[in-house]
């Protein structure tokens, strides 16, 4: 903790010997965050900006309503939305002033943290649109023998399934700064897009309970039914298809307003 302190100390010392102006800031970016920021203006022309945010409700769901996406993926689209709980994100602009508007690019890494039940996974339109009518019905009957007091003996398909996806978004903004009058209080107003450049999935679960649906699905199940549930209980293969959802799809618009408070001008 002393050290943080002696950092961000360190820092706002540095800023306010080399910066013409150093704003502190805080707002809303529709439809990702809730923010906070340090803003550091070079000189006239120039100026740079740090920001740590939360991803929680509602933007957790409203994230995924301004992405879009073709029809045939809507199903992948809604089960990453439902999955979503939460998550943080860093950013860093560059901006260039001209009066009170200025344009510049912003860089983020986002993470995004979900959790699910083996059971909503395994039901969810994600999984059973890529299953056959008739794998269904046997997958189905597989289920309601897992459901069973026997089968729940053996496997306890509420067992949580976590994903972490991190992103890397690139992109462009514009926006205007309005300055009260005799304050140091002031207000932006920008909008801006990112496109993603990377992302990046990462799932826990109890790799022995899948291997023990695995066995239970070889030994009472035969043909193709049996190796659809082993796929779609590797959960590894599902991260790689989240990160193409968002490597493919992931451009994020915002509208960003928020509120600044001058720490230092020269």
């Amino acid at each position: 903790m002393n050290r943080l302190l002696f950092f961000l100390a360190s820092l706002l010392y540095c800023l306010s010997t080399y910066s013409q102006e150093v704003k502190l800031f805080t707002g809303t970016d529709f439809p990702l965050q809730h923010y906070v920021g340090i803003n550091y203006q070079h000189n006239d022309r120039f100026s740079a900006d740090l920001s740590f945010g939360l991803v929680t409700s509602p933007y957790n769901n409203e994230l995924y309503d301004w992405i879009n996406v073709p029809s045939r993926l809507e199903s992948r689209k809604d089960f990453i939305q439902d999955f979503t709980n939460d998550g943080s994100v860093l950013g860093l602009g560059l901006n260039v002033h001209k009066n009170k508007w200025y344009i510049g690019i912003q860089g983020q890494h986002i993470q995004l943290n979900g959790s699910s039940s083996y059971n909503e996974i395994i039901n969810s339109d994600f999984v059973q649109n890529d299953l056959a009518p008739g794998e269904k019905q046997l997958l189905d009957s597989v289920l309601n023998i897992l459901r069973s007091p026997i089968g729940r003996l053996l496997v306890d398909l509420e067992d949580q399934v976590s994903i972490e996806t991190n992103l890397i978004q690139l992109g462009l903004k514009v926006g205007r700064q309005i300055q009260f009058k005799d304050s140091k209080f002031s207000m932006n107003v920008e909008l801006g897009i990112t496109a993603n450049i990377q992302a990046t999935t990462k799932t826990t679960y109890d790799q022995a309970l899948a291997s023990q649906i695995e066995v239970f699905a070889q030994n009472f199940v035969t043909g193709s039914n049996s190796n659809q549930l082993i796929e779609n209980l590797d959960f590894e293969q599902q991260g790689e298809l989240v990160n193409e959802f968002f490597e493919d799809y992931g451009f994020i618009p915002s509208l960003r307003v928020g509120v600044a408070y001058r720490l230092w001008k020269k």
